[in-house]
């Protein structure tokens, strides 16, 4: 049975029959960014297994901090610290969704309905990968909450250590960073010593309307806000989506827009066979043509933090 229908926009009728226009329109589609920051293992793939594992080098164990304890006594045998290695791991699996659409439905029709209902697949393929990258960033066990203009509580058990009161500001991309590069020692996601931050149009807005940033906006980057672009601010490349299932609002009232902010090395995609569109034309000889993606893939957290040096990614979260 065809899955397309007509919607009645308003009750009544008509007299006339008027043909439907061939000009195509279509539902406005989101803006995705998750799954371009991902890095892809050239190591996994198909007859691999269900499960993907990587290692993570941690530093020497006991071992000086300072040019000063590292002085070698003569005579005396150089100390020997152990190392250890972090084994982790994601678990692949099947996932998909079709449509069809009937041989009588093709026939009367004058759109190509073989052809948009590829896209509309194609539209929600792009959706579901994008949704399902930003799990494992928003899985970090490093958790920030904005709890005022000026001020923010950091928690590192992946609960969030307060709940949020306020929407981000130039303050708290500042606070963010320097949590990140001094504390955390995050390497940066680019040659440039830039992160990545990823927010709605709520977290922009909440940084365009602070002074702190219209400031430096006037004499760094002036063509940014006339053109409408987000650009970069104190080391952060900035990012705009509006995804509702890859990131919302937090705090009482949605005060606060969802952000995530990663260096490299942050999310690995594992995939197993990659997303495609299947046709299948059989039973019923073949008076119904039935389509669908369908892939085997997921995304890991590379670092899961354990202690300083592990973590790679910054949640903004709410109690």
């Amino acid at each position: 049975m065809a899955t397309q229908n007509w919607v009645t926009w308003a009750a009544g009728g008509s007299y006339a029959a008027p043909l439907l226009s061939k000009e195509l329109h279509e539902w406005a589609q989101f803006e995705l960014q998750f799954d371009q920051f991902t890095e892809r293992s050239s190591e996994y793939g198909p007859g691999k297994g269900d499960v993907m594992f990587w290692g993570v080098d941690q530093d020497l164990v006991g071992a000086p901090t300072t040019f000063a304890t590292s002085v070698l006594n003569e005579n005396v045998p150089i100390p020997l610290s152990p190392w250890t290695r972090i084994r982790t791991s994601v678990t692949v699996g099947e996932v998909g969704r079709g449509t069809s659409v009937s041989k009588l439905a093709m026939t009367l029709s004058s759109l190509d309905l073989d052809d948009r209902s590829k896209r509309r697949l194609k539209n929600h393929l792009v959706r579901i990968l994008d949704e399902g990258a930003s799990v494992p960033y928003k899985a970090t066990a490093v958790k920030y909450s904005p709890t005022g203009a000026a001020a923010g509580t950091w928690s590192l058990t992946g609960v969030p250590g307060a709940a949020v009161t306020s929407n981000t500001t130039a303050w708290h991309f500042r606070d963010v960073y320097e949590y990140m590069y001094s504390t955390l020692r995050i390497p940066p996601y680019d040659d440039e010593g830039n992160y990545i931050w990823i927010t709605t149009q709520q977290g922009i807005r909440g940084l365009y309307e602070d002074p702190d940033f219209e400031q430096v906006q006037l004499y760094a980057e002036p063509k940014n806000r006339l053109n409408g672009e987000v650009g970069r601010y104190h080391h952060f490349r900035i990012i705009r989506t509006n995804h509702p299932q890859a990131l919302g609002f937090v705090g009482a009232g949605n005060v606060c827009a969802e952000f995530v902010a990663f260096g490299e090395d942050a999310v690995v995609k594992a995939v197993a066979a990659e997303p495609v569109l299947l046709a299948d034309r059989s039973g019923d000889f073949g008076r119904t043509l039935r389509l669908a993606w369908w892939g085997v893939l997921n995304w890991g957290e590379i670092h899961p933090y354990l202690i300083t040096g592990d973590a790679r990614i910054v949640h903004c979260a709410s109690t």
